[in-house]
């Protein structure tokens, strides 16, 4: 028999035509296919290929990311997003699915998108408060760091823990103290404080929200915990105080003789000292803040300081030989920071 009477009779024992529209229609759609249309918004289309059969929580991997129908119905800017994501959750949507390149829940990309009634309705369909991303980030946590305040409210209204910490053990209050992508307002800081985060928090670094403030030049962030109780003398693992951070500026690590020129921040510098910052606190290797590789014009804030305090001297160990490390040249915009005792 030819091929196409084989073709005639197999068409006769399902019912002809009819039949093969049947066979059609059984096609299960993959999870490339279920993906797309939940991104384009079109919630009958969406409807007619979980009817078909689609997996609600299919996944598909993109080269540098996985992808959810979820995930993509969320990151949709128009309002259509929402009504896919209501579809998928009333069809047994994984609330807690991570996906995208930093593995992170459906929760935390509705704050990042600024979806507010997509995070209302993934909170009240049971959506995890506390799952994190890759980086330990809670969707608290990202949505002080974004800046996205009426997320960060809903989060707080619904139990999130104000004082979650990421991977290395930074909690939001940190997190915005130490941006430097984003000059978020100090009115996010406000609402952490307000809820109760824990001002004196250290890291795994032992560092506080007040030495990465100062660290990272931000003065409006250091002036407001300054003013909420910040301790302004306490110290890291490796003792060194806010002044420092504040002195020595981002980019410059301590006695590292090759790092880029310190960017020290002469406002950070004021306003530690007028709170009571102490210019004799050693850290661990025996070493104050004139000590180390900072910027001529906070050497000179430091020394007006010490003189209107009306000290009769500074401490020893900021006199004596220069200590200079032996290998490359010295760079001319940087000066020894040791000064002479004062009469």
């Amino acid at each position: 028999m030819s091929i196409y009477g084989l073709v005639a009779l197999f068409l006769l024992n399902i019912g002809s035509v009819k039949g093969l529209c049947c066979l059609k229609k059984k096609h299960k759609p993959t999870p490339r296919e279920f993906a797309e249309a939940c991104a384009t918004g079109d919630v009958d289309t969406v409807r007619k290929l979980l009817r078909a059969g689609a997996a609600v929580n299919g996944i598909t991997v993109h080269p540098f990311e996985i992808r959810t129908g979820l995930i993509e119905a969320i990151r949709r800017e128009r309002s259509e997003g929402v009504l896919v994501v209501r579809a998928l959750l009333a069809a047994g949507a994984d609330l807690n699915l991570k996906a995208g390149y930093g593995e992170s829940p459906p929760l935390e990309i509705a704050v990042i998108c600024g979806r507010i009634e997509i995070v209302t309705d993934l909170l009240a369909a049971g959506a995890d408060k506390e799952a994190t991303n890759r980086y330990g980030r809670t969707p608290l946590i990202q949505a002080a760091v974004l800046g996205k305040r009426e997320a960060l409210s809903v989060l707080l209204q619904k139990g999130a823990r104000v004082n979650a910490c990421d991977e290395d053990g930074n909690n939001a209050l940190m997190e915005i103290a130490a941006s430097q992508s984003w000059n978020g307002p100090v009115e996010i800081a406000s609402d952490l404080l307000t809820a109760g985060i824990h001002i004196q928090a250290t890291n795994r670094y032992g560092r506080t929200a007040l030495m990465r403030a100062a660290h990272n030049g931000r003065r409006e962030m250091l002036d407001l915990l300054l003013q909420k109780g910040a301790r302004v003398n306490a110290r890291d693992e490796d003792g060194y105080t806010a002044l420092m951070f504040g002195a020595i500026g981002f980019n410059s690590a301590p006695d590292d003789y090759y790092s880029p020129p310190p960017r020290g921040d002469e406002a950070v510098v004021q306003s530690l000292l007028e709170a009571g910052a102490d210019v004799d606190a050693v850290d661990r290797y025996g070493k104050t803040v004139l000590d180390n590789k900072i910027d001529k014009p906070i050497v000179a804030l430091i020394k007006e300081h010490v003189l209107w305090q009306g000290r009769d001297g500074i401490r020893k160990a900021w006199c004596g030989t220069v200590h200079r490390v032996s290998q490359g040249p010295r760079r001319p915009e940087i000066y020894d920071t040791r000064v002479e005792q004062l009469d």
